[in-house]
């Protein structure tokens, strides 16, 4: 569906088996004969999951500290996902209008959303 409609985005999932958790990515090519690629997620400590711990019987303190790991990372995609999408207007709205010979009144609110100042 995304191809269809002019979306090149890269597809985020995040998969769970109550032990750790794995994100892929997935991505359709533009060019018709292009292969899709999906890749798996990689930390910067080069493992490709997050463990879930098991409810510590240390500190709270400990415990807290495990769980931000995960919830800073479940951040991050959810982000990247975002910011995809908004390149993925922003994209189709300059195509749309090079195909009508002139500028769309959306094309610089999409850049503006998917490229902020801060």
């Amino acid at each position: 569906m995304n191809s269809k409609n002019e979306y090149h985005i890269p597809i985020m999932a995040i998969l769970c088996d109550g032990k750790e958790f794995n994100f892929f990515r997935f991505l359709n090519q533009r060019q018709e004969k292009a292969s899709p690629q999906i890749f798996l997620g990689e930390f910067a400590d080069d493992h490709g999951a997050i463990s879930i711990e098991l409810i510590p019987s240390t500190d709270p303190q400990t415990f807290y500290r495990q769980i931000r790991i995960t919830c800073d990372t479940l951040y991050c995609v959810f982000l990247s996902g975002y910011q995809s999408g908004l390149e993925a207007y922003w994209n189709r709205s300059m195509e749309r209008g090079k195909a009508e010979g002139k500028g769309r009144d959306s094309t610089p609110g999409w850049y503006k959303a998917s490229n902020p100042i801060f």
